[in-house]
């Protein structure tokens, strides 16, 4: 009886911790979506960056990919685009990582 039991609280702390996990993704989301400017943009995605470091590193990669194609620019203007790439992203990208 005993470990029915504890093993029921176990599952229901689980499910808990998910639920807090979906809402905080939800809440990252939405405030990068309500930026309304390109620093707040940003703000919300470093924000995002150490709250979901998985994720983010997850959409990084893919920007990376889909970068690789063009033409790379010289190592500052990569840097200057990969920070203006971060500072532009929409609320669409972040819930496609963060989701």
């Amino acid at each position: 009886m005993a470990r029915t039991h504890k093993t029921a609280h176990i599952k229901a702390a689980m499910a808990e911790k998910e639920r807090l996990a979906k809402e905080s993704r939800r809440d990252d989301i939405a405030r990068v979506q309500d930026a309304r400017t390109r620093f707040e943009r940003a703000q919300a995605l470093k924000t995002v960056q150490r709250s979901h470091p998985r994720g983010y590193r997850r959409w990084k990669r893919e920007k990376s990919t889909e970068n690789t194609s063009e033409e790379r620019p010289g190592d500052a203007e990569a840097q200057e685009d990969e920070d203006e790439n971060v500072a532009e992203s929409t609320g669409v990208e972040a819930k496609k990582w963060l989701g």
